[in-house]
């Protein structure tokens, strides 16, 4: 989860903005789901695949800081911990849900505590360096379960970091200590065991560029993704499971927020556009196995701060601004994931959780590519082995009459996805095996005179 502290109002008044955004109104289906007792902020969110809810936010009474957590299971109601044992005169940054018993929560002073029965008792786990480091973030894998990355940054200098992995849901953990240069942590995004991206700001005022900092191989080594020069941080980034197609934002004091789009990986970022409001985000979500995303933050509209949560259904290409009832406090977190094919989502004002229920799932054909590939290529399905959903992606260089067809190993075949003419671009197709025994199949494209085919694992 983000780290946003007590002071999310800073992130407030950044932005200039020009047109990307459909700024028609859609009615919302964000529904008040919980308010938060006097004097309590809820700052944190996360969603358990299971539908169980984390929050995280703390209570101030006589300048003594409480840690508050907040668990809701499936069909109950929330419940409210107050009296724990975590210390108090500290601010809880960030916080990751592993099942309805145990989650890890993240300070201010770079220690790290888990929880095993419901957030009642919390033990200390990590120390990375109280007083000194800050825990950005706490990251758990929606593919790989098991394995969880906390991130720890010096906020203010000198430059230092701390990165900690688990792949044994944080009993144990290996250490990695990164030169990132003169920079600091923000959020992070894990999309499985081995990708991980990590958002940076610079210390200092001349910063040579925005820079995120990404591995491909669970943290062993790290690349950076350098963009705008000049520019302070990047406030955002997510990457869809596919590990390819991801989206930043970067920020500038009293300059527009920058959304941009990489994809591959992060290497490159192409499509520099900014949002036609005074708005500035705080967070970015991408549904699994859909073409949907929110962006949850806070804008200044005719002198007034309002709540916004944005969605598109194309990638990110496109944002529709959806109605928020409620304006009490600030957008500070979101949450969304998928469940039988549903997306339940949740976003916190501080003071009030709000809920949604869409239905709004995108599947079949996407094409979200900006740049022409220059080339015919078919890539390996993600996930793979999969169970029971896999994304099938190929690249057209030219507009072109498409059939793709899934085979099993005796040539019979199984399912027929594609068949018509599709533009050129990087088109992106799902494959629900529900239906079928596990096993291996084959999938092959054609269009007439190229013919490409790829092995695949369905493991139920």
């Amino acid at each position: 989860m983000k780290y946003l502290g007590k002071n999310t109002i800073v992130i407030l008044f950044c932005i200039i903005l020009s047109s990307l955004i459909n700024t028609i109104v859609v009615e919302s289906q964000w529904e008040h789901d919980y308010s938060t007792s006097p004097g309590c902020i809820m700052q944190n969110i996360s969603i358990v695949d299971t539908g169980t809810i984390w929050a995280l936010g703390y209570s101030s009474f006589n300048m003594w800081d409480t840690a508050v957590t907040y668990i809701k299971l499936p069909g109950q109601y929330w419940e409210t911990h107050f009296w724990n044992d975590l210390p108090q005169q500290t601010i809880y940054t960030s916080i990751a849900g592993i099942d309805s018993d145990s989650a890890i929560v993240g300070s201010e002073f770079g220690k790290v505590y888990k929880t095993t029965n419901r957030g009642y008792n919390w033990s200390e786990i990590l120390n990375a360096g109280e007083n000194t480091y800050v825990v950005n973030a706490i990251e758990f894998s929606r593919q790989q379960r098991n394995t969880g990355y906390v991130f720890c940054s010096r906020p203010y200098g000198p430059a230092g970091f701390k990165i900690y992995k688990t792949t044994d849901l944080g009993n144990t953990w290996q250490m990695f200590t990164p030169n990132f240069g003169n920079y600091y942590g923000i959020t992070a995004c894990v999309t499985d065991s081995i990708h991980v991206w990590y958002s940076l700001g610079c210390i200092t005022s001349n910063c040579p560029s925005v820079r995120i900092a990404y591995t491909t191989n669970g943290g062993l080594s790290w690349l950076f993704s350098d963009r705008e020069p000049g520019r302070r941080l990047s406030n955002a980034v997510t990457f869809k499971d596919d590990n390819l197609y991801g989206i930043s934002f970067s920020h500038l004091n009293n300059t527009s927020e920058i959304m941009s789009y990489s994809h591959n990986g992060g290497l490159n970022w192409t499509g520099q556009f900014a949002f036609p409001v005074n708005f500035s985000p705080s967070s970015l979500v991408s549904v699994p196995a859909s073409t949907v995303w929110y962006l949850g933050g806070v804008g200044l509209d005719s002198n007034n701060i309002l709540n916004h949560i944005y969605k598109s259904t194309d990638e990110g290409l496109h944002w529709t601004d959806m109605t928020f009832e409620s304006n009490n406090g600030l957008v500070t977190d979101l949450e969304a994931v998928k469940l039988s094919g549903k997306i339940y989502a949740w976003s916190s004002t501080g003071v009030e959780i709000f809920k949604l229920i869409d239905t709004a799932v995108v599947i079949g054909v996407n094409n979200s590519e900006i740049n022409v590939p220059s080339a015919y290529f078919l890539h390996q399905n993600y996930p793979n082995p999969f169970n029971p959903i896999t994304t099938i992606s190929f690249d057209l260089p030219e507009n072109s009459y498409v059939t793709l067809k899934i085979f099993d190993l005796t040539g019979r075949e199984i399912a027929n996805l594609a068949d018509g003419s599709l533009t050129s671009g990087t088109h992106k197709i799902e494959f629900d095996g529900t239906g079928i025994a596990s096993g291996i199949y084959f999938y092959v494209i054609t269009d007439g005179e190229y013919i490409m085919r790829k092995k695949m694992v369905l493991l139920k």
